[in-house]
């Protein structure tokens, strides 16, 4: 599956994750090709919401241990503790994060400029085009392929 997300005001964003995923957006798919149009929201790279809600939770159970701890060590021993397992979260979280943008990075791509945007535009609607002849010539229905044949095709000689 390839995705790409059409934007009218940004980059559009060519990719093999689903950008969209839990986002209202409306779908086309033409064999393998997923087009996207976010309802009135832009593409975003990839969601750390989730990490960041995981990490804020565990220190949040980090500082109440450390301080339930207080009432039976003395703070001279649990404070250090307490600082060295957050800092462990935070560092696992801050792998976690850039192994997932480095992820994400590797499958997907903005596409920025004009001309990358028109490229990819023209090339999904040819492919839309093909699978939409392909379709009518295995239904048998013959009068309007030639009329839409590519030029230089119709005429054989490339066989």
């Amino acid at each position: 599956m390839l995705y790409v997300v059409f934007d009218d005001t940004g980059p559009y964003l060519v990719g093999r994750d689903d950008p969209a995923r839990g986002k209202s957006a409306d779908r086309r798919e033409y064999d393998g090709v997923i087009a996207i149009r976010l309802d009135g929201e832009q593409a975003a790279g990839p969601d750390l919401s989730r990490a960041r809600l995981l990490t804020g939770s565990a220190l949040v159970i980090v500082a109440g241990a450390g301080l339930a701890a207080t009432a039976l060590v003395p703070a001279l021993l649990v404070v250090p503790v307490g600082v060295a397992v957050a800092a462990y979260l935070g560092r696992r979280h801050s792998i976690a994060a850039a192994e997932v943008e480095r992820r994400w990075a590797s499958r997907n791509r903005w596409l920025e400029t004009r001309e990358a945007r028109l490229r990819v535009l023209r090339a999904f609607n040819e492919g839309a085009q093909a699978a939409q002849l392909w379709e009518a010539a295995e239904n048998g229905d013959k009068s309007d392929i030639s009329e839409r044949e590519a030029p230089g095709i119709s005429d054989n000689s490339h066989l």
